[in-house]
């Protein structure tokens, strides 16, 4: 319901406006009317992709399509801290090969027209709010059947980057003769392709720190090694070794190897290993795209992701349609690149979408702000009073005077040893009488006295103090 009022109230305004006038229906029942055919239309597609996106699972158990390439062959890890995962990585010792791996369920089955990606259109994102309410991009079983699986053979877009190995003699002591060898990486070739994997262990961030914590006897990875959770311990082990080794040209295309201000913020072990291979993998894709001369759709800003998060960002699955337009395999993927306008478009809004949110957050945390605040300046008046009251003192209500700084508005104060709470100034009627009422100098200190401060509304009273 609230996905579908989402479509009418943002996206089909001003469409509707020709329609009202034209049947002469008032908002409120063009609106009723336009919600039950839209929930129609969105559960035939749902029921649609129910079909659609198993029956892709179900072809990559037997022999992959012709031009999709098979990697099923190479344990997969995806580190992620919730259930929904839409990238994945492994390494290939054999092979020299750092793979990572972005779901590519959807494109194939989720047509541009469908209702579902106009809504996800109009979303942009998905948006997590205060309460740990999320708005996701997508229904929860779309998201389900478009999510890696730890259970069946998964369908993706896949950076293969070929390295290549530098070892190092180094000495371990002055007075020895003995030496070690340490091992760098450097990239010798990228490749990007439409394939298959195996079903993917899934660690959550704490997981792998703690598995990165362990120490694991080296050995070759592959699925005749014991099991997959051992598997999985060494890829980790693996991973880290490489990417904390690896050389990486930042000045390729001009387009420096940016890092995600949440891992950098993170700092452990494991956030910087997703961190380096997404990071690799964005600007890879990129610069694929921009050679070919395809519209790339990015946000701006200094967002740092492209195509790496199809389930949560429209931006990324418009990306990951245009990597598939290039990459994708002849008979199974049937995705033509986009025009320019229309990554324009959905970029537009993406945009509007990105502002509203960041207006709202503020608002969010201003309101917080204000609220807790206000419960300093409450807490400080019951103190006061209980002090007066302990004091012995009597003759009526206490006054509680703080100090507050002019804003050049005759009605307004801020109190800025309570958080710059601004509070309401009004004028006793003595001094209207006495007629000294004079203007404040903005920035000016004016000692006043609390008259009344409400939790409900939030709305605090103040008067000058008169000497």
């Amino acid at each position: 319901g609230d996905d579908v009022s989402i479509v009418v109230d943002k996206m089909l305004v001003a469409g509707l406006r020709a329609e009202l006038k034209r049947r002469a229906l008032n908002s409120k029942g063009l609106k009723a009317e336009l919600r039950a055919r839209l929930k129609g239309a969105m559960e035939r597609e749902r029921n649609d992709l129910r079909e659609k996106l198993p029956q892709k699972t179900t072809q990559a158990h037997g022999t992959p399509q012709n031009g999709l390439v098979d990697l099923r062959a190479i344990p997969v890890v995806s580190i992620d801290q919730g259930s929904l995962r839409d990238d994945a990585m492994s390494w290939d010792e054999a092979s020299s090969t750092l793979s990572v791996h972005i779901s590519a369920a959807l494109p194939g089955a989720l047509p541009m027209d469908s209702l579902l990606e106009v809504l996800a259109k109009q979303k942009a994102e998905a948006y997590y709010l205060p309460g740990s309410v999320t708005l996701q991009l997508f229904p929860n079983e779309v998201l389900n059947a478009g999510s890696l699986s730890s259970r069946d053979v998964n369908h993706c877009v896949t950076m293969r980057a070929v390295l290549d190995r530098t070892t190092t003699p180094q000495s371990t002591s002055s007075s020895s003769s003995s030496s070690s060898q340490s091992q760098s990486f450097s990239v010798r070739e990228v490749t990007f392709s439409e394939s298959l994997i195996g079903p993917v262990k899934t660690l959550t961030f704490t997981q792998a720190n703690r598995i990165l914590s362990s120490k694991v006897s080296p050995a070759a990875t592959s699925l005749e090694d014991d099991d997959v959770t051992g598997r999985a311990h060494r890829m980790v082990h693996d991973l880290e070794r490489v990417v904390t080794t690896l050389r990486y040209d930042n000045r390729r295309g001009q387009e420096p190897l940016k890092r995600t201000k949440q891992a950098i913020a993170s700092s452990s072990r494991a956030h910087s290993i997703v961190d380096t291979v997404l990071s690799m993998y964005s600007k890879e894709a990129y610069l694929l795209c921009k050679r070919k001369g395809v519209s790339t759709p990015r946000m701006p800003g200094g967002v740092v992701r492209y195509s790496t998060a199809p389930l949560r960002r429209y931006a990324d699955l418009l990306a990951q349609r245009q990597l598939l337009s290039l990459v994708g395999a002849s008979d199974t993927s049937d995705v033509e690149v986009l025009d320019a306008e229309t990554v324009r478009e959905a970029m537009s809004i993406a945009v509007r979408r990105r502002a509203q949110y960041t207006k709202f957050r503020a608002g969010e945390a201003e309101s917080r702000s204000r609220a807790a605040a206000i419960h300093d300046l409450a807490a400080h008046c019951a103190a006061q009073t209980r002090a007066h009251e302990a004091a012995g003192a009597t003759g009526g209500t206490v006054p509680v005077l703080v100090t507050a700084e002019a804003t050049g508005n005759a009605q307004e104060v801020i109190l800025k040893d309570f958080g710059g709470l601004r509070a309401q100034l009004v004028v006793t009627k003595k001094r209207k009488r006495q007629k000294a009422v004079q203007p404040l100098k903005v920035g000016s200190s004016v000692l006043v006295r609390i008259v009344s401060v409400d939790l409900t509304s939030k709305r605090v009273v103040t008067q000058v103090h008169d000497v």
